[in-house]
């Protein structure tokens, strides 16, 4: 198994789920095209390793490209750089990949530590409440898992042009919300949406679609999502807020908890 240059093999720490301005289906989709359309005839599988961001295997004259999910969350600029970096080793095109994982580190952190017992108060909300009233309300109460306000990014003067909302570790069984969404303006019933998808992570895991890709949404998962009440509303504000989610900055004062 052959591993990428140092420059884009770093290590990993989490697993990622991309809950953002994209749906995350469109997003593997427009991912796995980019790369595909610059290596022609390659597999590629979406991954959640702890060891290396990018690698690849050949098997039966077939490379297969091993991306982490962070990669998820980039535009298609980043994406081509991406697919150009895998068929070409271009130094250019490797510094924005650096670059990309560089903005979301902040992703790939917060598992590194253990979970601080107040990692779930906020300024605003209190996701340890938030999360207990969705486990209760729609599976039971019947999932174990920790939850906490995820760091603030590094600064950048690069206006992000999309926004990962909620993650989950599967090996952690540990969900991270944005900390974007922990502002008095933002409802608790949209909070409530995204730890409810983060929490349908925990209940489904990972499956596979008909092509034996591992699917991150499949149906049942679609399904159970449709079925929180005020999803519509809470989507909408979402979709409206949209330009002032991408333009958040890490607040000067100082929440609890963190």
């Amino acid at each position: 198994m052959a591993t990428l240059p140092p420059a884009a093999a770093q290590p990993v720490s989490s697993s990622t789920v991309a809950v953002g301005a994209t749906a995350p289906r469109s997003q593997t989709r427009r991912l796995v095209e980019a790369i595909v359309a610059a290596n022609p005839g390659a597999g590629v599988r979406i991954v959640d390793t702890r060891t290396r961001l990018l690698h690849w295997s050949d098997r039966d004259g077939v490379r297969t490209f091993h991306v982490h999910k962070l990669f998820l969350d980039t535009d298609e600029a980043e994406q081509a750089a991406l697919a150009r970096y895998l068929a070409t080793g271009c130094p250019r095109a490797g510094a924005v990949v650096d670059a990309v994982v560089r903005r979301q580190r902040f992703l790939l952190d917060f598992m590194a530590a253990p979970l601080a017992t107040d990692a779930h108060v906020g300024r605003t909300h209190d996701l340890a409440v938030i999360c207990a009233d969705v486990n209760r309300a729609y599976f039971a109460g019947a999932l174990s898992v920790g939850i906490m306000w995820a760091r603030p990014p590094r600064g950048g003067r690069r206006r992000r042009r999309s926004i990962t909302y909620g993650t989950y570790d599967w090996r952690e069984r540990r969900i991270a919300i944005h900390p974007a969404l922990d502002e008095p303006h933002v409802p608790a019933l949209v909070v409530a949406r995204v730890v409810h998808h983060e929490l349908l992570h925990a209940r489904h895991g990972e499956g596979e679609g008909i092509d034996g890709r591992r699917e991150l949404h499949p149906p049942a998962f679609r399904a159970e999502e449709a079925t929180f009440v005020g999803a519509a509303e809470a989507d909408a504000w979402l979709a409206a807020h949209l330009d002032q989610m991408l333009g958040w900055r890490p607040s000067t004062r100082r929440g609890q908890g963190r």
